[in-house]
C-alpha cells in the first residue's frame, strides 16, 4: 500500500524517481530478477533475505521495514491447527518466507512438517485462488486476501503473533552490491516511502487511502476501510519507522533457527547500513 500511495500521490516523482511496480509469481522470481539486475528492490518477507543469502553466493540485504498486517493461517475444512494433519498446505517456498511461520504454528499443535504436504504455489494471490478452488486445504495469507478468504467460507486458525509477536513481516531488499553502487537511488526511494507512510498515518487520509485500495484490489469500500484501519493500528499495522535496525530481524532470525536451520550471520548481518540513516 505505501508503494501505491507513493506512486499515486507523486512521492516517487518528488524524489526524482520513475518507478515501475512489477507483480511477480513467487520468491524465486524475486531472487532471480534481483541477481540479474532486472529489479532494483523487492518487497518480501525478511526470512527470504536470510534464506537467499545463506543459500547462494550473492549477499542480499534488507533496508526498509514494512508490514502486511497479520500473517494468518487460513483453512477450508479444519477448524483447528491439529486438524491439519494430512492436509495439503500451499506455500510460496517450503524453505523460506511464510513457511517458517507455518512450521512453528503447526508445532504448537504437535503437528510435524512431515505430517502435512507443503505445496510450492508462489505468490499470495495464487495461493488464495487455490484455496478457494479447493486445490489446497490451507495456506498463509496476508491482507486483503486473509479477510476475503474468511468471507468466502474459510476459517482463520492462527496468525504469526502466536509464535513471533512483534515480528517484522515485510521489508524492502536488494543485492548488497547494488545498494552500494546506487546508494543515492536507494536513499531517494526510502524518502518517497517515508513520505507515503507519513501521509497514510495522518488524520484525514483514511477515506482516500481506502478508496485507492478498493480500486486497486477490486474490494468493497467498507472492506478496504477495515483493512486500512488495521494497517494503521500501532501494534498490528505499519511499523513506526521505515528504516531498519539490525535487531528488527531478531524475531525472524530466531524463528528460522527453530523451524529450518540456524542462519550463518547475526540478525544485523542481513541489514544494510542505509537503514540506520535518519
Amino acid at each position: 500500500m505505501p508503494l501505491r500511495v507513493a506512486q499515486a500521490r507523486g512521492s516517487f516523482g518528488s524524489a526524482g524517481l520513475s518507478v515501475e511496480l512489477v507483480v511477480t509469481r513467487d520468491s524465486a522470481q524475486l531472487k532471480e530478477q534481483l541477481i540479474s539486475g532486472e529489479l532494483f528492490a523487492v518487497h518480501a518477507a525478511p526470512d527470504n533475505v536470510i534464506a537467499w543469502t545463506d543459500g547462494g553466493d550473492v549477499p542480499f540485504r534488507a533496508w526498509l521495514a514494512g508490514s502486511n498486517g497479520p500473517i494468518t493461517l487460513v483453512a477450508r475444512g479444519p477448524s483447528g491447527l491439529s486438524g491439519l494433519r494430512g492436509a495439503k498446505i500451499g506455500v510460496d517456498s517450503p524453505s523460506s518466507g511464510f513457511a517458517t511461520i507455518l512450521r512453528r504454528l503447526l508445532a504448537t499443535a504437535d503437528v510435524g512438517a512431515d505430517e502435512v504436504e507443503l505445496v510450492a504455489m508462489g505468490a499470495t494471490r495464487l495461493r488464495y485462488s487455490a484455496l478457494l478452488e479447493g486445490a489446497i486445504d490451507a495456506t498463509m495469507l496476508t491482507l486483503p486476501w486473509s479477510l476475503l478468504a474468511t468471507q468466502n467460507g474459510a476459517a482463520a486458525l492462527a496468525d504469526h503473533a502466536l509464535v513471533a509477536p512483534g515480528m517484522l513481516t515485510s521489508c524492502a531488499a536488494s543485492t548488497a552490491d547494488r545498494l552500494e553502487r546506487e546508494l543515492d537511488t536507494a536513499t531517494a526511494y526510502a524518502e518517497a516511502i517515508d513520505a507515503a507512510m507519513r501521509w497514510l498515518r495522518a488524520d484525514g487520509s483514511g477515506d482516500e487511502a481506502a478508496t485507492l485500495l478498493a480500486g486497486d484490489m477490486d474490494l468493497d469500500l467498507d472492506d478496504a476501510r477495515s483493512i486500512i484501519d488495521l494497517m494503521r493500528d500501532p501494534e498490528a499495522g505499519w511499523p513506526s519507522a521505515t528504516r531498519l535496525r539490525g535487531h528488527e530481524l531478531e524475531a525472524t532470525w530466531q524463528l528460522r533457527s527453530q523451524a529450518i536451520a540456524e542462519p550463518s550471520r547475526p540478525p544485523s548481518g542481513y541489514v544494510h547500513a542505509l537503514s540506520a540513516r535518519p
